[in-house]
């Protein structure tokens, strides 16, 4: 969309005093958020945030008091923490995430961030083929090989909230519109017994995928002012707290210290919450590789990961996948500026 011209700047639009509300108050929506919809430079605007979808990680805490685990900090530790819950005898895993090939490239984006791992190089060029992404390539892969269920490479959102609720899993790594299940107790075995942490860290810092949806206006609309009318609108601090009490997480920060917002959480919902909060002042959205058409470079990226779990050569598999990704970035004509 970018790439292609089809988004409007918006700064315009913002920074004209005639046409911007003066209690809209931009300042409120979260930093790094903004960040996130803005060109890499920070001098394009291309669409306002107003939810901000997130996955976190999950864990039974009464299995980490049995244990006498701490909420790991690290990815050694978190590897470490993984092992000692695992027991197959059981049918009991440690580790559950997204296994199959396209969606896996989201969950597999905080390992990439703390082994430092970009899929582009300084010069835009793919590096899929890199040291540190085959380290990355390799972690996951192997948590899942041998910590997770049978068949890791075909788990999907489904498969893994169904093992966390059902009390099969010590730990899972999901979009937040998954884990309103685990405090249901018409569907879960597991309420009240979950924790929640953001991304362990690596030696090259670490993060979590909180990527907005935003508002946008098309560059070839013919009604570009009532449009800017309407965004303001959809994201201002009444409607964006409307939003934040059902709860779904939002762009302003206003909503998420609202009393509204607070008084209405209940039981695992305030931890839960809290981690969310962490995670989008923290969030990155470089959770797939940047393409015009990024469903097809999540296919490419993911297929090596798919050879990563299944324990086969992923130096060959992420050789394969770079050439691939670099060809489809050369077809499309280089990468898309928000990028």
């Amino acid at each position: 969309m970018v790439g292609g011209g089809f988004l409007e700047d918006l700064n315009p639009f913002l920074n004209d005093k005639s046409l911007t509300a003066t209690d809209y108050d931009f300042s409120d929506f979260i930093e790094a958020q903004v960040k996130n919809c803005s060109s890499k430079d920070g001098k394009q605007l291309w669409g306002i945030p107003y939810e901000i979808p997130a996955p976190v990680f999950a864990y039974r805490k009464d299995v980490y008091d049995a244990k006498g685990l701490k909420v790991p900090q690290t990815l050694d530790e978190f590897e470490k923490n993984i092992a000692a819950c695992h027991d197959p005898t059981k049918e009991f895993y440690g580790w559950t995430t997204r296994g199959v090939a396209v969606p896996s490239t989201h969950t597999f984006a905080f390992v990439r961030r703390a082994l430092g791992a970009p899929y582009l190089d300084k010069n835009n060029k793919a590096s899929v083929n890199s040291p540190e992404m085959i380290q990355a390539l390799e972690y996951y892969g192997r948590l899942l090989r041998n910590y997770g269920p049978p068949g890791p490479e075909g788990l999907d959102d489904a498969k893994c909230v169904a093992l966390f609720s059902q009390g099969r899993a010590a730990h899972t790594y999901l979009s937040n519109t998954y884990h309103y299940a685990f405090w249901d107790p018409s569907s879960s075995k597991v309420v009240g017994q979950i924790g929640w942490f953001t991304a362990p860290k690596g030696p090259k810092g670490g993060g979590d995928s909180a990527g907005p949806i935003a508002i946008s206006i098309c560059s070839k609309s013919k009604n570009k002012q009532a449009a800017w009318y309407f965004a303001q609108w959809f994201t201002n601090k009444r409607n964006q707290l409307r939003s934040q009490v059902l709860p779904e997480p939002t762009g302003r920060k206003s909503a998420w210290a609202a009393p509204e917002f607070k008084q209405g959480l209940k039981g695992d919902a305030v931890a839960f919450m809290t981690t969310m909060e962490a995670a989008l002042a923290n969030g990155f959205m470089d959770a797939h590789p940047p393409a015009e058409d990024f469903s097809g470079a999540r296919a490419t990226v993911g297929a090596a990961i798919t050879v990563a779990i299944q324990g086969g050569d992923i130096k060959a598999a992420a050789e394969k996948a770079n050439i691939a990704y670099q060809k489809q970035i050369d077809s499309e004509g280089g990468v898309p500026p928000i990028y």
